[in-house]
């Protein structure tokens, strides 16, 4: 059985409120589909937290009942309330709600990883992904963030906001990166592009070897996300790409019809 975690942390200094939810939320969200279970010291480097304040929150989320011990000796894993919190998220049909099926089949039709993506706080931010059965394939996990200067999804998604917004966020982005700044002018036309097309194409962008697909999704008059296929450019060889592309622009727009049919309430882009 695992120590008591609560039993083995000195004090730590007072933090602000913000902060300290901020690091138990990251501590909580090492758990995925891949990594059901954890222990202390894994959910410390994954997170940032230090072990000490790591081991305080996980005796945190055990006691509210977001956590729990697992058979594997000291590791823990999700609790019975994640469990009642997932039921009644999936009791509202959000966005993920109406994508996931449409993602599952395009996943299945295409041999590849199908992720949901939106815009939040200068990044994109992964919200849903379906994972490719091959042993080589691309996996991200829900709230894992990555950048906005690289990459079809990060142009459908810029290319999904007003003229203004995407102008000061790409100012922002060129100013905290010197090498996107070399380059804003020419991404920034095929975010345009990307903006007038609802889809984009990436080859070896973001990581060397790996071809992507994204399209918008959203409602008639604004695109809140975007659906992309990622997968080896080995593996998707010129005839297959257009097939992808194809598949992908068909269930981004079967998403956006099942939004007008459900009337399903979505939120804007975080800019």
């Amino acid at each position: 059985m695992a120590a008591d975690p609560s039993a083995l942390v000195p004090a730590d200094p007072p933090k602000s409120g913000a902060e300290t939810a901020r690091k138990v939320l990251q501590v909580l969200m090492q758990f995925n589909r891949r990594r059901p279970n954890a222990t202390v010291r894994e959910l410390s480097e994954g997170s940032g937290v230090s072990l000490p304040t790591t081991f305080r929150y996980v005796a945190l989320l055990r006691e509210l009942g977001f956590l729990e011990e697992s058979e594997r000796g000291s590791y823990y894993q999700l609790g019975w309330r994640i469990l009642h919190l997932a039921q009644a998220a999936r009791s509202v049909p959000g966005l993920v709600q109406v994508a996931e099926p449409v993602m599952a089949r395009l996943s299945a039709a295409t041999g590849e990883t199908v992720t949901l993506l939106h815009l939040v706080d200068r990044n994109m931010e992964c919200i849903a992904q379906v994972e490719a059965e091959h042993m080589l394939r691309i996996s991200l996990f829900p709230g894992q963030r990555l950048p906005l200067t690289a990459g079809a999804s990060a142009r459908v998604l810029l290319g999904a906001l007003g003229a203004k917004s995407r102008t000061v966020l790409l100012d922002h982005l060129a100013t905290s990166d010197s090498a996107f700044a070399a380059r804003r002018d020419s991404f920034e036309r095929e975010v345009e592009l990307a903006a007038k097309e609802g889809t984009a194409i990436s080859v070896e962008e973001i990581d060397p070897g790996i071809w992507a697909v994204a399209a918008a999704v959203g409602t008639s008059t604004s695109a809140v996300a975007c659906i992309s296929v990622t997968g080896p450019a080995s593996r998707l060889e010129d005839g297959m790409r257009e097939r992808v592309v194809s598949l992908t622009h068909a269930a981004a727009q079967e998403i956006n019809d099942e939004i007008a049919r459900r009337d399903v309430a979505i939120s804007p882009p975080h800019e």
